[in-house]
């Protein structure tokens, strides 16, 4: 008897476009593509772990889709001087609000959030302890958020090395793995209107160009047309979960033919 095909899902960063990762998973769940194991970088980590620790993907996507400017705001908690425009802890306080007080080796699903070291100047995948700590160190963008500090060494978002995180995938025992990009991938961009804005644009072409050379870790990646949504307007839900939605069905029959050649019932 073969041995059970494992398939693990990336979700990369990317600030509010990361929304677009509810529609991937809902395509996913609902053509019953089997996900074993998740791995988050940024916003990614954000709905990766929401997903492995059982939230209903109506609530996820009712979540998204109301958010208004004025619930924007009330996550503003910005700091002058400091080492990011934001504290976090309001942001951290709706995570844990969210996943509850979770720890990561909990979760229905195997899952690891990725965040940047900066003393050590590595990658470091967190696979166990407080989920809401180690997604908010995942999501900490250098400049917009104050860097995480985890047992004396600080931590932010690991996007400038892997902003899809697949390779640790593979070390997890995933035989197939599923990338889904939902940030820039070259080409212009429009104008900037304001300082998040800018500093998100610039972060986003600097992930690119070391995602590119991790591209081949996975075996298909799943880019979602996310150029027209503003990666600082979080107002935006509704519109990147369907982007996520038809770019997760165009790829939907690759991923059958590939997993069913392998030996998978769908």
């Amino acid at each position: 008897m073969s041995e059970k095909v494992r398939v693990g899902l990336a979700l990369g960063s990317g600030a509010s476009r990361g929304f677009a990762h509810i529609g991937v998973l809902e395509v996913l769940t609902e053509a019953g593509i089997p996900i074993d194991m998740v791995s988050g970088s940024s916003m990614g980590s954000i709905i990766g772990g929401l997903y492995c620790a059982g939230m209903k993907m109506s609530y996820m996507h009712r979540i998204a889709q109301q958010i208004t400017k004025t619930q924007e705001y009330r996550f503003i908690d910005m700091t002058f001087p400091g080492l990011g425009l934001f504290r976090g802890q309001r942001i951290e306080k709706l995570i844990r609000t969210l996943c509850g007080n979770r720890r990561i080796e909990e979760l229905n699903i195997p899952f690891v959030a990725s965040a940047c070291c900066i003393e050590d100047a590595q990658i470091v995948y967190f696979d166990r302890g407080d989920m809401t700590q180690a997604i908010r160190a995942s999501i900490s963008i250098p400049g917009v958020f104050e860097p995480v500090e985890i047992d004396g060494k600080t931590y932010v978002d690991a996007g400038v090395f892997e902003r899809v995180p697949m390779s640790v995938l593979r070390k997890m025992g995933a035989d197939y793995v599923i990338g889904v990009d939902v940030g820039y991938r070259g080409g212009a961009n429009p104008k900037p209107k304001g300082l998040m804005q800018l500093m998100l644009t610039v972060y986003d072409m600097v992930e690119w160009e070391a995602t590119q050379k991790r591209l081949e870790c996975g075996d298909r990646m799943i880019t979602v047309n996310t150029r027209a949504i503003d990666p600082s307007n979080f107002t935006k839900g509704a519109e990147c979960i369907e982007l996520g939605r038809r770019a997760a069905q165009d790829a939907l029959d690759d991923i059958r033919r590939e997993l069913t050649g392998r030996g998978v019932a769908l």
